[in-house]
């Protein structure tokens, strides 16, 4: 996790092999630090039971790609920010087959969560202006196939944040 100014910058990833060369190039702009927001949600590859603690921690454990094997249990990792200290924050999570209806949706996310029909949502109290949580993903039941994963944060007064990541199983 590099730290610089918030300008644009080029990420290039290039690679070589006895049968050819590849070479893809991106535009990073600057997160947008002003106001309330969350991040992207991080996939991780959890170590026994316990949830990293930093997100430097969540950083070293990510996945090198957004597909999991049937029945992995992968972590997820994301921080919301601007939520006054000792705030009650809500948070949403919903996972959907890509390209299905209602009756794609996951029923289990969480190892004992009461999950309704893919989602399961709780409260807790914000620490202070960043605010890291992390979970491990029961995905047991989960058939083959590519899946979109939903976080929905809020506060009072505050309309709902939201981010995505798609993964594939």
């Amino acid at each position: 996790l590099a730290q610089t100014p918030p300008n644009r910058y080029v990420a290039s990833f290039e690679v070589l092999s006895e049968t050819g060369f590849g070479r893809h190039r991106a535009m990073l702009d600057p997160l947008d630090v002003q106001g309330p927001g969350v991040s992207d949600i991080l996939l991780y590859r959890p170590v026994g039971d316990h949830e990293p603690d930093s997100l430097l921690i969540a950083a070293g454990m990510m996945l090198g790609e957004t597909v999991v094997e049937r029945g992995d249990r992968p972590g997820i990792c994301w921080e919301t920010y601007g939520a006054p200290a000792e705030e009650a924050v809500s948070v949403e999570l919903e996972v959907r087959r890509e390209g299905g209806g209602l009756l794609d949706r996951v029923t289990r996310l969480v190892p004992g969560g009461e999950g309704e029909r893919g989602r399961l949502s709780w409260t807790e109290p914000s620490p202070g202006p960043v605010f890291r949580n992390a979970v491990v993903l029961d995905l047991a039941g989960l058939n083959s196939g590519k899946y979109r994963l939903r976080l929905r944060t809020w506060w009072p007064g505050q309309e709902p944040l939201e981010t995505e990541r798609v993964f594939a199983v």
